[in-house]
């Protein structure tokens, strides 16, 4: 199993995030700038039933219940 040191480590306090760059291969030495992030759109993979699929059209507007009550709205896609 892998060890990273805890300097090593970043906090990301937005999400979602994704990779959007990789400075260098494994084994090499760091530069200054070794991953680069940028903001994302969430995403959110779902399985519907065949039966219930005629239901489900692009571009419809969908209600996602969250965790905590809250309601987000999101779009097929």
């Amino acid at each position: 199993m892998p060890i990273v040191p805890k300097t090593e480590l970043a906090f990301v306090k937005q999400m979602p995030i994704h990779v959007t760059d990789v400075a260098h291969d494994v084994g090499y030495p760091i530069p200054q700038t070794l991953v680069a992030l940028a903001p994302s759109a969430l995403k959110i993979d779902v399985l519907v039933p065949s039966d219930q699929s005629k239901f489900v059209h692009t571009d419809s507007v969908a209600d996602i219940y969250l965790a905590d009550d809250n309601v987000a709205k999101g779009k097929v896609a």
